[in-house]
């Protein structure tokens, strides 16, 4: 069963985090596990904030160490 919890804790935090509605889904679909979801609510809430590539680019690279297949060399 999925932890539904970290899910939306992580859709509040990109909610505030950015308005734009397709940035928040771009994270959200690429961003798959609790763990990672963690790791990108822990990034988003440090002190010095992240920008929103950033972001995007630490979602990115969870999901491709999760991944691996998915990605070409």
């Amino acid at each position: 069963m999925i932890d539904k919890t970290v899910k939306r804790k992580l859709f509040d935090a990109l909610c505030v985090f950015h308005k734009e509605k397709n940035f928040v889904l771009s994270v959200m679909s690429i961003v798959q596990h609790d763990e990672d979801r963690q790791t990108i609510i822990d990034f988003i809430n440090q002190k010095k904030k992240p920008t929103e590539e950033e972001v995007l680019l630490m979602a990115v690279d969870l999901n491709q160490k999760r991944y691996p297949e998915r990605y070409i060399d």
